[in-house]
């Protein structure tokens, strides 16, 4: 290979300037190949991880360290496993939902009605995330009602509290599972939303 090194009024060219760059290029990257070692800080373990007992938490403070990409999401496995086991309602207005996941949901709005759009979002305060998720659905639902509406589709967005992945995944499945029920109730259709992992339970 060849390249062009400059600074300034001078200027090179040839083999041996890409030999240089070469070596300056891997000197940098091995900066950052062998770093010292860290200590692992995980964020306080919740109510819910604690539940589990201390080999839970030891567990915890040795486990690899969490993605933080894309707000910290739900692993996509447990996100997986949580959907496909509930049955979310739907109604013919929804044309791209949770049926066919894509980046965003799409529902279709006659031409002689108004949208009318409301988010909630809170922090728990009971200790049952089936009831909560139901709660979480009759608190953002009566703003509609409110306004005369008629809830058509519904987005969740949820955050879990941190701990082991199959005490996450229970959780989240309890939460979606009584916001299902009361948005079946409700003749309100499931469409999407997004998760993500913190300190404490937040739909």
């Amino acid at each position: 290979g060849r390249a062009v090194l400059s600074r300034g009024r001078w200027a090179f060219e040839g083999q041996w300037v890409w030999r240089l760059k070469d070596w300056i290029d891997r000197k940098w990257m091995s900066m950052y190949q062998k770093l010292p070692e860290m200590e692992l800080r995980l964020p306080p373990a919740s109510q819910l991880a604690t539940a589990t007992g201390p080999q839970a938490l030891e567990m915890l403070r040795h486990a690899p360290m969490r993605c933080g990409g894309c707000g910290s999401k739900v692993g996509a496995t447990v996100l997986s496993r949580v959907m496909s086991s509930l049955d979310p309602p739907t109604r013919p207005e929804v044309l791209v939902g949770l049926d066919s996941p894509d980046d965003a949901a799409v529902v279709q709005c006659p031409e002689d009605k108004a949208l009318v759009q409301t988010v909630d979002f809170f922090r728990s305060f009971i200790d049952d995330p089936y009831v909560f998720g139901q709660i979480a659905v009759h608190h953002s639902l009566s703003d509609c009602h409110a306004m005369g509406a008629e809830p058509v589709a519904a987005l969740a967005i949820v955050t879990v509290p941190y701990g082991l992945e199959d005490k996450v995944e229970a959780t989240l499945r309890q939460l979606m599972a009584g916001a299902c029920h009361a948005l079946r109730h409700s003749h309100c259709a499931l469409v999407g939303g997004h998760t993500t992992e913190g300190p404490e339970l937040t739909p």
